[in-house]
């Protein structure tokens, strides 16, 4: 039986955090905390944490992501805050998760 994206329910990784800008946006807040990223940090001086600056619509959906809503069910309450603005809704919304997923930023559970 195949899966439809759609159902699938997404869910924070526990190393990320946000906090908001001035505008109302998320900022991201990565922590790289394993043994790669600590010899890397010690050699190449990078820094422990790095941030990704997330847009309205990118913002909105992050804040939907509560681990009991489907992408299906964020999607429609996105649609219901920023109407045209969210458009081409699923399309935008399922290339958003694949990058959340690919990065390591969420993970999926079915509903």
């Amino acid at each position: 039986m195949k899966s439809n994206y759609l159902d699938f329910v997404p869910v924070k990784a526990k190393d990320i955090h946000h906090t908001f800008r001035d505008n109302g946006n998320i900022t991201l807040l990565v922590s790289h905390n394993s043994m790669v990223d600590k010899i890397a940090q010690k050699v190449f001086h990078k820094a422990p944490v790095s941030t990704v600056d997330l847009d309205e619509n990118g913002s909105t959906v992050w804040s939907l992501i509560d681990g009991k809503r489907s992408i299906y069910e964020i999607g429609l309450i996105v649609k219901e805050r920023l109407g045209e603005k969210a458009e081409p809704l699923f399309p935008r919304l399922v290339q958003f998760f694949k990058l959340l997923d690919g990065n390591h930023y969420i993970e999926f559970k079915k509903s």
